[in-house]
């Protein structure tokens, strides 16, 4: 009975000190946010089984109190790993919590709105849950270890294992020697480390970013043509250099070609290079328009405090008029007093009426028909310089609109919109087949 005994405390030790190496040393299951365990160490878990061996021959095995202390500041832990590994998986970049704690109200009500109330609340409950039950699995997992600080075989058992990760550690960073198994996972407190140094550095910053470039061109290769910048977000270079994607997308291509030569037109293009990957493309935006390399969000929120030339501003010294089109933003824009557009069409003064397609509700097919109709056809007017950032292609994994002979009248309430965005621009025919049809939804 006693072998048995003694049996399962063997198990349940090693259960838990497994659990707890792998809470801190898990990888992102890229391009999932889900996390996979590959065999990794942790320093970590090392050093506090060192200390709790030290302690407990003279002070005795933790009290219940401390282990949950140390349960608390072990999940505080266990989430800053999994916004470390998961930012850099998905994002392409190191999380800063200082900026992005700012944008969770955002993230949370993007997600929300084309859900149901009752699926909202389902989420929400399911992660307080998920943390309760961290809490629990982390506090018995601490309770065990903590329980054979009492008895001297198991705890000697985890001194010595401790003792042995400590050495493979320190003589893999002494020794170019020394074999690279087990491998180590990075300490998580050099994550937090990291962001309090981000965020002092934000705090007492002082600017040292680059001159722009020179803003002074006349213009006269553009001969007064209407210049519209449209990002096509979530598509670039990947579409055409990974065969996978490239072979699906060359007869579409083929078309498109033909039917820019069969309008009389052409088309150059180039690869450039963007600052972002998989997120923020704000930062390839300001990029673009200011000609400063940006590629972090204190160096954005930086830049935005100064007076710089932009293409917008070069645009507008030239007689343009400089309009964004921001469908995906519902709420103030303070960017753009940086950027200093004349316009600014943002999702409620589109006013959409139609039925949702995807996160925003309008598609981008809609939005380019309202432009058609707000700006491109007004007479008389100056020339137009359009920045518009796409969203339907942000997540494309969503219905797309049936064909409609004319976008205005299928999906929008076109009188009333029209005279209250725009009172001075002439009313269209109803049902006419004018601009607003050459940005019908073909499928």
């Amino acid at each position: 009975m006693q072998t048995g005994n003694a049996w399962l405390r063997s198990v349940g030790l090693a259960a838990a000190v497994f659990l707890l190496n792998a809470s801190l040393t898990y990888e992102s299951a890229w391009p999932t946010p889900g996390i996979r365990w590959r065999g990794m160490l942790s320093i970590e878990l090392a050093a506090l089984l060192f200390v709790l061996v030290a302690a407990s021959r003279s002070a005795g095995a933790p009290s219940r109190r401390m282990l949950r202390r140390l349960a608390a500041i072990w999940g505080v832990l266990v989430l800053g790993h999994y916004l470390d590994v998961t930012a850099a998986a998905l994002y392409g970049r190191d999380i800063n919590l200082y900026w992005d704690l700012r944008f969770v109200p955002d993230v949370v009500a993007l997600l929300a709105r084309p859900e149901r109330p009752w699926v909202v609340a389902l989420t929400a409950v399911a992660a307080v849950l998920a943390l309760a039950l961290l809490y629990k699995i982390l506090r018995w997992a601490l309770g065990r270890v903590g329980d054979a600080m009492a008895h001297p075989r198991e705890r000697h058992a985890l001194g010595m294992l401790a003792t042995a990760v400590v050495l493979f550690w320190v003589s893999q960073r002494v020794s170019a020697n020394a074999p690279g198994t087990p491998r180590f996972s990075a300490p998580v407190k050099q994550t937090y480390a990291r962001q309090a140094r981000l965020g002092a550095a934000t705090l007492h910053r002082s600017s040292t970013l680059p001159p722009s470039p020179p803003m002074n061109s006349d213009l006269s290769l553009v001969k007064g043509a209407d210049v519209l910048l449209i990002f096509v977000e979530a598509y670039g270079a990947t579409s055409y250099e990974r065969p996978e994607f490239a072979a699906r997308l060359t007869a579409d291509r083929a078309r498109l070609e033909t039917a820019i030569h069969d309008t009389k037109r052409d088309v150059v293009s180039a690869y450039v290079g963007s600052p972002t990957f998989g997120g923020s493309s704000w930062l390839a935006h300001i990029t673009l328009l200011s000609g400063v390399d940006v590629r972090s969000h204190d160096t954005n929120a930086l830049l935005m405090t100064e007076e710089r030339d932009t293409l917008v501003t070069t645009f507008k010294r030239h007689g343009y008029r400089a309009v964004a089109v921001m469908p995906g933003v519902w709420q103030a824009w303070p960017e753009g007093s940086f950027y200093g557009f004349d316009g600014l069409y943002g999702g409620p003064r589109l006013d959409y009426q139609g039925p949702p397609f995807g996160w925003w509700d309008m598609t981008d097919e809609f939005t380019l028909a309202w432009m058609d109709e707000l700006e491109m056809d007004r007479a008389p007017r100056p020339p137009l310089f359009v920045f518009f950032p796409t969203i339907s292609t942000h997540i494309p994994f969503t219905p797309t609109p049936p064909l409609t002979s004319t976008l205005l009248d299928a999906f929008g309430n076109r009188e009333s919109v029209v005279s209250r965005l725009n009172p001075s621009a002439p009313h269209p025919a109803s049902g006419a087949a004018g601009s607003a049809s050459r940005w019908a939804v073909e499928r």
